[in-house]
């Protein structure tokens, strides 16, 4: 995965013109799939989706782009799999305390229903 500011490096265009670039041509690079993901407001840039902005751009000088050596990137790896395992376990306790609240209410129901 590369950055949207390794992506920009690489075809020598500014952050932001790359971020139009990518919004503007999203559905041709993610036609079979998620190859270009904003996460919290993060891009996150597959090898695919860099070989279909060097298509859409006229740009392939066969060098690539280094994607899988980038310590921010895996430190940006790290930080989405922890967020995502705490959202994970605050999702868990609302379910059990859904499900409390839930036997609760039928348990309310019951005792009205047969008390009369």
């Amino acid at each position: 995965m590369a950055t949207l500011k390794d992506t920009a490096q690489h075809f020598g265009v500014s952050v932001q013109a790359m971020s139009d670039y990518v919004n503007k041509h999203l559905q041709d690079i993610n036609s079979d799939g998620e190859h270009a993901t904003i996460h919290r407001g993060k891009w996150f840039i597959d090898n695919i989706a860099i070989k279909r902005l060097e298509e859409l751009r006229g740009f392939n000088d066969g060098t690539g782009l280094p994607l899988t050596n980038s310590p921010a990137t895996i430190d940006d790896f790290r930080f989405i799999i922890s967020n995502l395992q705490k959202e994970v376990e605050d999702l868990k306790q609302r379910v059990e305390i859904l499900e409390n609240e839930k036997e609760k209410a039928k348990s309310s129901w019951i005792n009205r229903v047969f008390k009369t």
